[in-house]
């Protein structure tokens, strides 16, 4: 079954929502990094915390495309052979990336030496270009496609199962980092589709608990 009138088609601009936050938060940290004093651990435990969070949040959604959407899309795009093949492979490269950044944060937040933080900064310079060219790539040439010949009940599974396997004590930080740069209309249609006691609880509660967090993470002094 493909995608029907222009009304089942999806809306895809919501997969840019979570791009943004993705360049943002990936964007900052070689600086963030590089801002630690010499063998301030403490600091830069609050950092590798941060770290944590955001490579559980990029394989969660990796996963879900390589789970949910791409099986889907193969069977859409006969005339694109390649492209599913190249996204599940650019996943690949990106997950060793994370993979190498992971082993090296917890031995550089023990100890922040001058020469451990220039080192990570470097791997996580790397991790942020990798993570730059792929969301590029997704954009110009998976996100049109999706559009054009998936379902909206295609599409909302992706995201679906992504919120399935957030973890709860993550919900509303990943929340926060996409609300951040959402223009005010989408953000209020994301709040609008949760259950009106969750958009309650996050206005209440977790939006002031993100603000506090990142005021936290991204302190430079």
């Amino acid at each position: 079954m493909t995608a029907g009138s222009v009304d089942d088609r999806p809306d895809v601009r919501d997969m840019l929502v979570v791009h943004d936050a993705f360049r943002r938060e990936y964007g900052m940290l070689p600086r963030l990094v590089r801002g630690v004093a010499p063998h301030d651990a403490a600091r830069a435990e609050v950092l590798a915390a941060h770290y944590a969070l955001l490579a559980r949040f990029l394989h969660l959604h990796h996963h879900s495309e390589d789970l949910v959407l791409y099986p889907v899309l193969a069977q859409r795009v006969p005339d694109h052979p390649a492209l599913v093949d190249r996204m599940e492979g650019e996943h690949r490269e990106l997950s060793e990336r994370l993979d190498a950044a992971t082993r090296a944060v917890p031995r550089w937040a023990a100890d922040p030496d001058p020469v451990a933080t220039e080192s990570l900064a470097r791997l996580l310079s790397d991790v942020d270009a990798a993570v730059e060219g792929h969301l590029a790539h997704e954009e110009r040439e998976v996100l049109p496609l999706c559009a054009e010949r998936l379902s909206r009940e295609e599409w909302d599974a992706v995201g679906a199962h992504s919120r399935s396997e957030l973890r709860q004590e993550d919900a509303f930080t990943v929340l926060g980092m996409l609300l951040e740069d959402a223009a005010p209309q989408v953000g209020a249609g994301m709040l609008a589709a949760m259950p009106a006691q969750v958009s309650s609880m996050y206005a209440e509660h977790g939006a002031p608990a993100y603000a506090a967090y990142t005021a936290t993470v991204r302190r430079t002094a």
